[in-house]
């Protein structure tokens, strides 16, 4: 057997995925963002080791219009809906979000752009392979590959996801977990399109990085801003 075929078949071991997954979880909480290069690190592997086959992680329909047009829509719709009713829900509970990390966004367009670019790279693209495309499949498929299935294991994924962003403080924490769950909803909606939830992410990411930019940071505070230019 090839040195890559052995890489494959021990990585496409249940056990490993298992592991990957509680290593992931463990690394996020105790040191934040090596568990997500970890996690990252056992992504490339597999997929080097399968010889790019993107549809083990759910890109095995890509429909890169449709992808594009229902990222921006889910997106909007994200917001929309979290701002309404989740986020007033956390503020009580839980305070504000630390985001503080994004302060030098504010008003300067060079961090901004590369912030955006940075984003689109490690968020967009890499948090959905790890966190939808390698978690939530292998988890589901593990757990017989039902509904109920695909629900344990976006639920999972989502808690590991909001433990990963613990430098948003714990108001960050529930959010952005929230935020993974459904985002692993319209992964179950699009189980051969992964790009629909990498766009929705991006786009989704987008609108807070612009909203900050410009030194907004909630819904009030966008209306606000509104009402100002009028």
């Amino acid at each position: 057997m090839a040195f890559k075929q052995q890489v494959e078949a021990f990585l496409n071991k249940p056990h490993l995925h298992v592991a990957t997954v509680i290593l992931v979880l463990g690394l996020s909480a105790l040191i934040g963002g090596i568990g997500y290069f970890f996690g990252m690190l056992v992504v490339l592997l597999t997929l080097w080791a399968r010889n790019w086959d993107w549809g083990f992680f759910g890109i095995a329909e890509p429909n890169w219009k449709r992808a594009v047009v229902q990222g921006l829509l889910y997106s909007i719709a994200i917001f929309i809906f979290t701002e309404i009713t989740v986020e007033p829900i956390i503020d009580r509970y839980f305070g504000d979000s630390d985001l503080s990390s994004f302060d030098n966004l504010k008003g300067n367009l060079a961090n901004y752009i590369v912030f955006s670019l940075f984003m689109w790279v490690i968020a967009a693209f890499g948090e959905e392979m790890l966190y939808r495309g390698y978690m939530v499949k292998r988890i589901a498929i593990i757990l017989g590959n039902k509904q109920w299935g695909w629900i344990a294991a976006i639920t999972i994924s989502s808690i590991i996801f909001g433990i990963a962003h613990k430098y948003q403080g714990p108001a960050g924490m529930v959010g952005t977990g929230v935020i993974g769950f459904l985002t692993g909803l319209i992964f179950l909606r699009n189980k051969n399109n992964l790009l629909v939830c990498m766009f929705t992410h991006g786009f989704y990411d987008m609108i807070g990085i612009t909203l900050l930019y410009f030194g907004i940071q909630d819904m009030d505070g966008l209306i606000e801003a509104i009402k100002g230019s009028l």
